[in-house]
């Protein structure tokens, strides 16, 4: 499938990722894994980790030669996310599934978390845990390109290293935060030059600094679910929408009558 296609495909799945079913067509549809389904015993496990479940884990797919890397799925008995309840939790599975990709959802199935977990190049061989998290409210772009990365189409017959790796290079925080400020610079430039003010060059850069700071204010808020706009969380999103569905004239515009209120008044 081309890479744009794929996207599309997976954008789509993670906006609408609300079940097992969903995940289900994620992994075995569209990134290529090979379906197991199968249910790890609670009997297997201690009781503090027991406690953090409120079903089975699920060996949900597996890839690769023999089909020694792993897709496991674990729901939480929790409404939200715990971190500490997610590292009890793999700590303990790694020791049978060595290669793995583990995904946690919340009790209601509505927060997501695919984790992947690198050992440091110390010589404890520290484990580092690193997500993608999925869910209402998020930004999904980024999150659809890495696990876009994950698909298995060109991998059949990869070792479980191999594909560990992929999903390590998948999972790599400096490679989403350059990426990152590539698209912050470009975006920065091109408002920037949008401005037609008659003033200088020194002004108008601190104007557009003021302005994106008080948007990646806005966004780091939002993103904790602390501001609403007619019911929904996605705060930017939705005074935009709203904003198309004014009665609009010549002389309005997004920014002098949404966002100016909120930052310059």
């Amino acid at each position: 499938m081309p890479v744009l296609e794929l996207q599309e495909s997976i954008l789509n799945s993670l906006q609408n990722l609300k079940s097992l079913d969903a995940l289900k067509k994620l992994f075995w549809t569209q990134l290529n894994y090979e379906r197991v389904n199968k249910e790890l015993s609670r009997r297997k496990l201690t009781d503090v980790v027991a406690n953090e479940l409120i079903d089975e884990p699920l060996l949900l797919a597996s890839g690769g030669a023999n089909n020694a890397f792993h897709v496991i799925y674990a729901r939480l008995s929790s409404e939200d996310l715990s971190r500490q309840s997610e590292r009890r939790v793999v700590d303990y599975l790694l020791k049978e599934h060595p290669y793995a990709l583990f995904v946690f959802s919340n009790k209601l199935r509505s927060q997501w978390h695919f984790i992947n977990v690198k050992y440091d190049n110390t010589l404890q061989k520290r484990k580092l845990f690193r997500r993608i998290t999925v869910g209402e409210g998020e930004q999904l772009r980024t999150a659809t390109e890495r696990i876009s990365l994950l698909d298995l189409e060109k991998h059949p017959n990869a070792s479980p290293l191999d594909i560990q790796t992929l999903h390590d290079e998948a999972f790599d925080v400096e490679a989403v935060t350059q990426e990152f400020f590539r698209e912050y610079r470009k975006t920065f430039e091109k408002v920037e030059r949008l401005i037609d003010w008659n003033t200088d060059k020194e002004r108008k850069r601190l104007f557009t600094q003021k302005l994106f700071n008080r948007l990646m204010f806005i966004g780091f808020i939002q993103k904790k679910g602390w501001l609403k706009f007619q019911g929904s969380i996605d705060y930017l999103s939705a005074l935009w929408e709203a904003y198309l569905k004014d009665d609009h004239t010549s002389n309005k515009n997004f920014y002098k009558d949404r966002l100016s209120h909120l930052f310059f008044l």
